[in-house]
């Protein structure tokens, strides 16, 4: 089909018109085969016999069967593809909100009244409030930016075949540069892989 051909995965724009040319294609192959595609066309013996030799003699039959395949695998790619996306992005939610909840445990702890800032003057206590607001902003930033990261060691850390030395290989592949952090999860996943 034309619209796999026009196709650049690298290009957002090229995916974004592949999907809408899909999800049209496959919009109007449905509404011409519930309202123009019959299997006969009539009751008469001559009709049908007639139907059936212009169906055979054209290949109709061969050919619809061909592009409704065509479509229902392109449909399919594009649902795999969606699922995938929406794993990564739940993933990625989970690693934010778990490193969050270290935070949410921590503001929780400095609430229980440990520092008394009752007395203390409103500035203080808005001074107080950007710090730790920037503080947690700047947190959640650096969780998403390296939620990848974060997610493998957190993965790492839950296997059990893994050692302690390779967990730690994990950690540090958080916060190393990409490239490091790219080997060190290829190292880990090819012992186990094999």
């Amino acid at each position: 089909m034309e619209a796999v051909t026009d196709l650049d995965v690298d290009d957002t724009e090229s995916v974004k018109r592949f999907k809408r040319r899909i999800r049209q294609y496959k919009e109007i192959f449905l509404r011409f085969t519930h309202r123009y595609w019959f299997q006969e066309v009539s009751d008469q013996t001559q009709a049908r016999a007639l139907y059936r030799m212009c169906r055979e003699g054209l290949g109709t039959e061969h050919l619809h069967t061909e592009v409704r395949r065509e479509i229902q695998d392109m449909s399919e790619y594009l649902d795999s593809d969606s699922i995938r996306r929406q794993s990564n992005m739940v993933i990625r939610l989970t690693v934010v909100t778990t490193v969050g909840l270290i935070g949410t445990i921590t503001t929780g702890y400095f609430g229980m009244n440990l520092l008394d800032e009752t007395k203390s003057h409103l500035v203080q206590k808005i001074v107080y409030f950007l710090l730790a607001t920037t503080a947690t902003t700047a947190l959640t930033g650096w969780a998403i930016a390296r939620s990848k990261r974060l997610s493998d060691f957190l993965e790492a850390l839950s296997d059990e075949r893994l050692s302690a030395r390779e967990k730690l290989a994990a950690f540090t592949a958080v916060w190393g540069r990409e490239r490091g952090a790219d080997r060190a999860a290829r190292s880990l996943l090819k012992p186990h892989d094999r």
